[in-house]
């Protein structure tokens, strides 16, 4: 299976990092195109057939996710952060990522997994829509963040 993605990520080294992160998993290959920022990541994403974006969330970038997912409704987000904050989650969730992945994390298979199952359920907007109400209340603040607790612990299997 082929998998096309469309990396959002300024630093080499870090666009890197996520390439080998996604190498070798089961019998699936991405193709990463790395993108330096998220304007020039948009035009591309319209222009070009994308499965999944994975965008790395520095300076502006969760407010312009907005916009990115207001011109690719259905384009599958996937978050990538260096901190496991809680409020940094619910505003990529607010702003239209599927998903968000810890950079420590990204190595032990979870960043695969994520970006095959937002591609898998690349169109499904309305689920994503229907968990905004969901997740605009402090309880579901709550429950994100005992998500997130969850994924960080090594019980987690993840």
């Amino acid at each position: 299976m082929d998998i096309h993605v469309l990396l959002v990520e300024p630093d080499k080294s870090f666009a890197d990092f996520v390439r080998q992160a996604l190498q070798g998993f089961g019998g699936t290959y991405f193709h990463v195109e790395s993108i330096p920022d998220i304007d020039t990541a948009r035009q591309m994403a319209v222009k070009e057939m994308i499965d999944v974006a994975l965008v790395h969330l520095v300076d502006g970038t969760v407010d312009a996710l907005t916009a990115f997912k207001r011109i690719c409704p259905n384009l599958p987000i996937v978050a990538l952060a260096t901190s496991s904050d809680p409020g940094l989650a619910f505003k990529a969730a607010i702003s239209g990522a599927v998903n968000m992945v810890v950079l420590d994390q990204a190595a032990n298979g979870v960043l695969p997994r994520a970006a095959l199952f937002a591609a898998a359920n690349r169109g499904k907007g309305a689920v994503q829509d229907a968990r905004h109400e969901e997740l605009s209340s402090r309880e579901g603040l709550d429950n994100l963040s005992a998500t997130l607790s969850g994924l960080r612990t090594p019980e987690s299997g993840q």
